[in-house]
């Protein structure tokens, strides 16, 4: 059977979790500190498949002040 997910009702957890990485590193970046960092150490999206949208994300984000 195939399901259809309109756009309008797409939730997808790849992305939400994409911006999340990047917002972690607009926070290291926004100190003004050089020696700031934050890294996305560990980025898994479920399913793991093309042809479908991400329902679950795990992100390991690490984020220091050197």
């Amino acid at each position: 059977m195939r399901v259809c997910v309109c756009v309008s009702y797409r939730n997808d957890a790849g992305l939400a979790a994409a911006e999340v990485a990047l917002a972690a590193e607009r926070a290291a970046l926004d100190t003004g500190a050089i020696d700031t960092v934050a890294t996305t150490g560990v980025f898994e999206i479920q399913p793991n498949a093309v042809n479908s949208v991400p329902r679950e994300a795990k992100l390991g984000i690490g984020e220091w002040d050197l």
